[in-house]
C-alpha cells in the first residue's frame, strides 16, 4: 500500500509515508486505521493535524529546501493506494474535508 500526502508550505511537496506512520496518525486521532474507507468527513478532519505532524516529523525525507514555519504546512490531499482501491481526501483552505472518494 502506498500512502502519500500532498500540500503546500511555501513550496509544493509530496511525502510517501509508511503504513505504520499512517496507522499511528489515525490512532493518535482516535481512529481505527483499518476502517479508513468508512471515515466520515469529521473523522478525516480529526486526522488532518496528525497528517501535518507526520510531514513535519519527516521533513528530512521531503525534496525541497526547508520548512520555514510549521504553521504554514497544509495537508491538502491525502491519497491511499491499496491494491484494491484508491482513496483520495481533499481538504479546503480551512483544513476541513472538502470531499473524499474511493475508486
Amino acid at each position: 500500500m502506498e500512502i502519500s500526502i500532498q500540500g503546500v508550505t511555501k513550496v509544493n511537496y509530496e511525502l510517501v509515508i509508511d503504513e505504520d506512520v499512517f496507522n499511528e496518525a489515525c490512532e493518535e486521532a482516535g481512529l481505527d486505521p483499518a476502517n479508513f474507507k468508512k471515515f466520515t468527513k469529521d473523522q478525516w478532519d480529526e486526522l488532518n493535524p496528525h497528517l501535518i505532524q507526520a510531514v513535519v516529523d519527516s521533513e528530512s525525507e521531503i525534496d525541497y529546501t526547508e520548512i520555514h514555519c510549521e504553521s504554514s504546512v497544509y495537508a491538502d490531499t491525502l491519497t491511499i493506494d491499496d491494491s484494491k482501491n484508491m482513496t483520495t481526501v481533499y481538504y479546503d483552505k480551512n483544513r476541513k474535508t472538502d470531499s473524499f472518494e474511493i475508486m
